[in-house]
């Protein structure tokens, strides 16, 4: 039985002796108190890791295998890993901690996966698959989900057992319906800091036994075993102690297949000091071990040493050829005699490390074998004698590994590029050190790269301390290359002597010490620059800033600049002018100087955190600086006007750098959280993208000092530490390096992107009967360019019209089941543009048959008006309604059984139940369950006054027929004073199209009040907005008839002409409102319709207050998964508007403890929400579940204003969250999550 390993704690070890307080903040940077999680774009420097591989257990038939590949979700492949497809549809974030898949797989094709999240109040999600991969659904949520394992139990086929551990808390949750309900509390709680490893006996069914491996053992981790299926569990091992080593926990175990009758194990132990110390194995199931392997760093008989092991799967032949494989941080190594000798099988990996590995349920046969690395997966058909790269269609990277050494933990990079295009670079490499009094030392590690290729790294010296740190590199004109850094005796401390040293005699021999003659004197944070003599420039501080030059041809003495000053940078312009920035506190300083004489200090900004702020100059030699502010801002700064200007926001972080170019455009590489950003703002402000997205193993990605650079032909060069081989612990790093061009986006001009409103649809049929009808989707270009887009099904059942088309179009999918017997049936439809920068995207469709006579009635509700409500006017009748093939109609009527007088049909509405769709998802139409029609209850009997029954009868398409529920309502228009009337076009759910369509209706209002006849107080409202007043007082025959007596009867009729290309395609809402000459209002019908322009782009609609007001940048798009990450707004309350009136004063809400704006509104009222007087720009979605959909049908948000406007139509009933994004002229970003609750419109409201 293959082991389900951690995959976040396989190769952990935990903080060593070795790796210092100072190290681990050069490591993990200065904030790590935030965290910040980044779903998929389509960047090309994708540099994924594969995480895990899983692969089926009927692979010797269906030759599948899932990857999942680092916080950019799951793909699979059906032949055998020659190929991969992403199967990550409907997933609520792509950073996926696991995946397991069915013992029955063959049969039931399904398939779990876990998200996590660094958030404790989000939550990561339970998804399943029973198609194997092409649609997924939630099953579960598991608050604070930081690290995860699912698994099925090998007898789940029976039993409906699934087990979830928490790796970081370190407890297991039982299922036994499917992962369907999960217990409040753990089942278990193990001890020892987390979990390690899982094993299930290969004789599970009849033994019930499983066996966890915990963490360090001095904790009370170890190996526990249960024979219950995991209710009760016992500690099967003691301490392991080798020699000295005390802190040990075994991070991978794996079993024997046949267990039951020799009862052996393998473990990896890990101790907290040293990393990986060895290979154990026991036979007596855990009571005693053999230790088998004996030395850490070499020199051993094994062929295995130190080498830090992630896998460890054994033979499931393992009787007969006693093999087991190790994935390490240098490759894979193999044993034929259960442990006890290794070799190396490395050819064609070179020596990769390896992050997961899985084995063939065959490999006596195929002898197939699956390695996951940061650089893809890798496959062997001969048991490891030759691997192959298996990653098509997985995505690729051109990032480099600079370090590239297992055995060294490297960080602090530094980089700059020559004039001849070049780039050098420079970081901190800690290694084994016999000498030094901690057994390590640190030193400079500098390598450049010409070409395509980086040179083999020079280490930099000095003998006779052994701690280097504060690295910092300037290429002169000549391009050689300078390197001031601090070297120390301490390797806690943070300062050191200052040294210098260059290449200019052809090596780095003998580096000159500058600062450092007596304990007294010290240096902290030096920064070097060089001007265009040659002269060497540096800075650093030590309670001052202090500046010191070569310009005499040797060092000078020291000059105290600044009395006061910390974090300094240094860059020097093309005619010797010196610039400095520094901070003090709070405060940001900048001062000029020239042949070391300063300027006084100008102090440029008060919000500063405490990180360095860096200063880059561009041609004309202004300044341009860029800090962190208090609230983990990028902050950026220029005087290009002369004096220096308002500080703008770049984005969410810390720790930028900047180089400017010859324009003044500003690029800056910054970190957030473990992703390293880059911004440029050469459109005006700025934009900022992920560059590393994502990196090896689980993160740590950091820059160092002046890590980036910009090289003469406009290309960005960057390097950056980021986890890698891991040998030790979480710690070990390498240095990564990567290229794009100035400037670089994700979708560059011109790149058109596809857009779907859906990617799920499912169908029902019965066996040759009826089916569904047809389901439509819409295809929008949310790039730039233009979109040429085509359709393709998968299966012969499954048929789209059209098939082709250009930007917005409307695409009709059908099914056809003639032919298919009983059974559920899953397609694929894939819109596609080979231009497109997110080509193709896929829409899922499930098809489920049903045998004659097994289908069920239509079921539902009928919600409001409520039940002895007094009405008047218009109101709306709502409810929603699901069928297992389709519903035909909902029709409205009036009077008892037997006598039923019909009123009108209700119309469908897309997106108005959204709490329906989550609860049946895998109804078809369940996106539009919700269901209204608009009564004008002045058209009953008696002009609408006496009491009434009205029945809401649905009708699927087979003829089933049932009554969703009954009202009684009293109807009271006899003492109603306020305007009604009616919309008649567009017709309920019709559909329109053209730029000059006309919306018609009429308008009264009773005795003794009139409307205006030039219908200057009638309004016209699309989704919320205002257009204008309609044309008024025209006589229409059958309302005078109706309605004789009023002061308008004569002319009730009014239009409106209105362009409906302005506006984008799909449904919208429109109502007008009223006001007589009394000062009564009230709304006038309210409808849903489509606007369908197709062969044209579809403009983001602006009103006519709006139309003045051109977005002066893209506005910034969310996922589920960020949305969290944003802090709430608490101290700009919203202001709404309820009703028509414009002269209303409004409301102001604060938001509760928690952080949410309660709204109550009434069916069919109309509402304003001002949510911010200070944003500069903002994004509104409605969060349905863990996804985010756009703003309901209905409403409009404007951007210039910050308003949210919408009149919920009829079917719109329940709790709606909303949330909105608002960020700052200077680019802060704040949340408001709105919660607004829609009642009955007669109903007292509290």
């Amino acid at each position: 039985m293959i082991p389900k390993i951690s995959k976040i704690r396989k190769y952990n070890s935990f903080l060593m002796v070795l790796l210092n307080i100072t190290l681990v903040m050069a490591i993990f940077g200065r904030d790590m108190d935030y965290a910040r999680n980044q779903d998929e774009k389509g960047d090309p420097l994708l540099h994924r890791y594969v995480s895990d591989i899983e692969i089926s257990p009927n692979f010797k038939n269906d030759r599948t295998v899932f990857s999942v590949l680092h916080k950019s979700g799951i793909y699979k492949s059906t032949n055998a890993g020659n190929s991969w497809v992403p199967v990550h549809n409907g997933f609520p974030n792509l950073d996926v901690c696991d995946i397991s898949i069915s013992p029955d797989f063959a049969n039931d094709k399904t398939v779990m996966a876990l998200t996590t999240t660094y958030d404790p109040n989000n939550f990561g999600y339970l998804m399943v698959t029973r198609d194997g991969g092409q649609s997924w659904q939630e099953r579960a949520q598991f608050q604070g989900l930081r690290e995860g394992m699912i698994a099925f139990s090998p007898n789940a086929a029976n039993d409906n057992t699934i087990f979830f551990f928490n790796l970081y808390s370190g407890y297991v949750k039982i299922s036994t319906d499917m992962g369907n309900s999960w217990p409040f509390n753990p089942d278990y709680s193990f001890p020892g800091g987390g979990i390690n490893a899982v094993c299930f006996s290969p004789n599970y069914a009849n033994d019930n036994t499983i066996l966890v491996s915990t963490g360090a053992s001095t904790a009370g981790g170890g190996l526990y075993e249960s024979n219950d299926k995991g209710l009760t569990w016992e500690r099967i091992s003691r301490q392991l102690v080798c020699n000295w080593w005390t802190d040990e926990s075994l991070e991978t175990i794996s079993i024997s297949p046949n267990f039951h009758s020799d009862n052996t194990l393998f473990a990896a132990l890990v101790d907290g000091f040293a990393g990986t110390i060895g290979i154990w194995r026991t036979t007596d199931n855990g009571t005693n071990w053999d230790y088998l392997l004996l030395d850490i760093w070499g020199g051993g008989t094994t062929g295995l040493t130190n080498r830090g092991i992630s896998s460890m799967v054994i033979s499931p032949d393992f009787l007969n050829d006693n093999t087991l494989f190790l994935g390490t941080a240098v490759g894979v190594y193999v044993s034929t005699d259960q442990a006890e000798s290794w070799s190396a099988i490395n050819n064609g990996l070179e020596n990769l490390s390896i992050e997961t590995m899985v084995i063939s349920p065959g490999f006596s046969k195929d002898k197939t074998l699956f390695a996951g690395t940061h650089r893809g997966i890798f496959k062997s058909t001969n048991g490891g004698t030759l691997w192959i790269q298996a990653s098509t269609g997985l995505p690729g990277s051109t990032l480099m590994n600079v370090s590239n050494d297992p055995y060294f933990i490297d960080t602090l990079p530094s980089i700059a590029a020559d004039r001849n295009g070049a780039v050098h670079v420079i970081w901190m490499g800690t290694h084994v050190s016999s000498g030094s009094p901690d057994g390590v030392a640190t030193d400079v590690m500098y390598t450049k790269k010409t070409g395509d290729t980086f040179e083999e790294p020079i280490m930099i010296t000095v003998p006779t301390e052994y701690y280097s740190k504060e690295l910092s590199l300037a290429i002169d004109n000549d391009g050689f290359v300078h390197i001031a850094f601090l070297r120390m005796q301490d390797q806690l401390g943070a300062s050191g002597d200052l040294y210098y040293v260059n290449n200019k005699n052809g090596s780095f021999e003998n580096p000159q010490l500058l600062v450092g003659d007596g304990w007294w004197e010290y240096a902290y944070r030096p920064t070097i620059a060089i001007d265009y003599t040659g002269i060497v420039h540096i800075v650093f501080y030590k309670g001052a800033v202090y500046y010191i030059n070569n310009s005499s041809g040797s060092f000078g003495d020291l000059v105290e600049i600044v009395e006061s000053g910390v974090d300094p940078d240094l860059v020097v312009d093309d005619k010797g002018g010196i610039h400095i920035v520094y901070r003090n506190n709070a405060n940001i300083f900048y001062m000029k100087g020239f042949n070391g004489i300063f300027e006084s200090p100008i102090k440029v900004a008060s919000d500063a955190w405490g990180d360095q702020a860096a200063i880059s100059v561009g041609k004309s030699a202004n300044a341009h600086i860029v800090y962190t502010n208090r609230n983990r801002y990028i902050r950026y700064i220029n005087n290009v006007g002369g004096s220096f200007n308002e500080n703008v926001n770049v984005g969410w972080g810390n720790h930028p750098w900047i180089v400017v170019d010859e324009r003044e455009v500003a690029h800056i590489v910054y970190n957030q959280v473990s992703e390293n950003m880059y911004a440029h703002n050469a459109g005006g402000t700025f934009q900022s993208i992920q560059i590393n997205r994502t990196m090896p193993s689980y993160g740590g990605a950091r820059g160092g000092y002046k890590f980036v650079t910009l090289s003469s032909d406009n290309f960005i060069h960057t390097v950056f530490q980021a986890q890698a081989n891991k040998i030790f612990s979480e710690l070990d790093h390498d240095i990564f390096y990567a290229k794009f061009p100035a400037e670089w986006n994700y979708t560059t001009p011109g790149t058109p992107s596809i857009n779907l409103n859906r990617t799920i649809l499912n169908f029902g049929a019965t066996v040759g009967g009826k089916s569904t009808g047809s389901q439509s989707f819409m295809i929008s270009n949310s790039g730039a360019g233009t979109l040429n887009w085509s359709v393709m099904a998968d299966r012969n059942w499954l048929s789209c019209t059209p098939t082709s088309g250009v930007d917005p179009g409307s695409v009709a999918v059908s099914v056809d089941p003639v032919g298919l017997s009983k059974g559920t049936y899953t397609g694929s439809i894939k819109v596609a543009d080979p231009n497109a920068s997110n080509t193709p995207q896929s829409i899922s469709v499930t098809l489920t048959v049903y045998s004659g006579g097994a289908t069920q009635v239509p079921f539902g509700q009928f919600a409001t008006p409520e039940h002895g409500s007094t009405v008047s006017g218009s109101i709306a009748v709502t409810g929603w309604v699901l069928d297992d093939i389709g519903v035909e109609s909902v029709k409205i009527y009036r009077g008892e059984v037997g006598n039923l007088v019909f009123i009108g049909n209700a119309v469908f509405v897309e997106g108005a139940r959204p709490d329906v769709e989550q609860a049946y998802p895998g109804y078809p139409n369940n996106y539009k369950s919700g269901w209204g029609y608009m009564m004008l209850t002045n058209f009953l009997p008696n002009s609408g006054n006496g009491t009434f029954k009205i029945h809401a009868i649905a009708a699927d398409i087979e003829g089933h027929q049932v009554t969703l529920g009954t009202k009684t309502i009293t109807c009271d228009n006899a003492n109603a004073v306020k305007p009604f009337g009616a919309i008649d076009t567009p017709g309920q759910g019709g559909t329109v199209y053209g730029s000059n369509y006309r919306n018609q209706g009429w308008v009264l209002t009773p005795m003794p009040n009139s409307i205006p006849t030039d219908g200057s107080t009638i309004n016209v409202y699309v989704d919320g907005v205002k257009l204008g007043h309609p044309i008024y007082n025209v006589y229409r025959a059958d309302i005078a008839e109706l309605f004789p007596g009023y002061a308008n009867s004569e002319g009730a009729l009014a239009y409106f002409d209105f362009d409906t290309t302005s506006h984008e395609n799909g449904v919208h809402s429109i109502y007008w409102t009223a006001v007589d000459d009394a000062g009564n209002t009230d709304g006038i019908g309210s409808r849903y319709f489509s606007i369908q322009n197709t062969g044209r782009s579809s403009p983001r609609f602006q009103p006519p207050s709006q139309k003045s007001h051109v977005l002066k940048h893209k506005q910034e798009q969310f996922e589920f998964s960020q949305i969290s990450d944003i802090p709430i707004n608490y101290t700009d309350p919203v202001r709404i508007k309820k009703g028509y009136r414009s002269d209303t004063q409004p409301q102001v809400i604060d938001p509760d403890e928690k952080g949410i704006t309660r709204i109550r509104l009434r069916e069919i009222e109309r509402i304003e929400i001002r949510l911010s007087s200070e944003a500069w720009d903002i994004t509104g979605y409605m969060v349905v579940g863990n996804q985010l959909r756009p703003l309901p049908i209905g409403s409009t948000l404007d951007v210039k204003t910050s308003t949210f406007y919408w009149q919920p139509g009829p079917g719109f009933f329940g709790e709606y969250r909303l949330v909105f994004v608002t960020q700052g002229r200077n680019g802060e970003m704040s949340r408001k999550d709105i919660l607004l609750k829609i009642v009955p419109k007669f109903l007292r409201l509290y």
